[in-house]
């Protein structure tokens, strides 16, 4: 499977609409307490208090799926939503996945691009090209996957991931008014409101052709 930046995105939006905690050192495993026993043991200096310990024991059988920040890009890189399998090459900090990126840059000066990663020192977040980003974070007490405001958020800088190709999304080539008012001719397009429905949705403008599709009636 090609890594790709439409590809993150993709699995990072699936993961944020599927149950998930956040529980340190994770990436998409599903939240068992064994798995959650094994994250206190391995990363004692995270979960130094036993109130850190309650509340990622308390989130078993609650939440389905368990990511910390980066285990948020780690889930794709790993193999994706439900399917994860460790691999050491992908296996870095939030910072590491940082340093490591291709293209780097100011968060004010991000790039419309899909799939780019997001950061601040010891976080990091995903993307969508637009205006949001979706991150697993503590902050505020969520500890959840949260949709936040990229350039309002904190994050600092933006960086192209180095294990994934950035690619264009592919869009459907749109026909000229002429082609589209000739098919609400033929009734490809229903009538009425379901046809100016069906045609706005598709991203054209509904007046200019009707205003075609009047004027092909008139030269018949």
């Amino acid at each position: 499977m090609a890594l790709t930046n439409i590809g993150l995105l993709e699995n990072t939006i699936k993961c944020y609409k599927n149950s998930n905690y956040y529980i340190y050192g994770t990436f998409g495993q599903k939240l068992t307490l064994a798995l959650v026993n094994s994250k206190i043991k391995q990363y004692p200096k995270f979960y130094r208090t036993q109130a850190r310990i309650n509340n990622a024991r308390n989130a078993v059988g609650r939440y389905k799926y368990a990511y910390d920040c980066v285990g948020l890009i780690k889930c794709y890189l790993f193999g994706g939503f439900g399917n994860v399998k460790y691999n050491s090459k992908y296996d870095l900090s939030a910072n590491g996945m940082y340093n490591k990126c291709t293209e780097k840059g100011k968060i004010k000066n991000i790039p419309n691009i899909k799939g780019l990663l997001v950061w601040m020192d010891g976080h990091i977040g995903v993307y969508d090209g637009e205006k949001y980003t979706y991150e697993c974070t503590v902050s505020g007490g969520s500890f959840k996957i949260l949709k936040t405001v990229a350039k309002t958020r904190g994050w600092t800088n933006w960086g192209k991931c180095a294990f994934i190709k950035y690619e264009e999304e592919k869009k459907d080539k749109k026909k000229s008014i002429d082609e589209i008012a000739k098919e609400v001719i033929n009734g490809k397009w229903g009538n009425g409101d379901t046809r100016k429905r069906k045609l706005e949705k598709a991203g054209y403008n509904y007046k200019e052709v009707q205003k075609k599709v009047n004027e092909l009636l008139k030269k018949k």
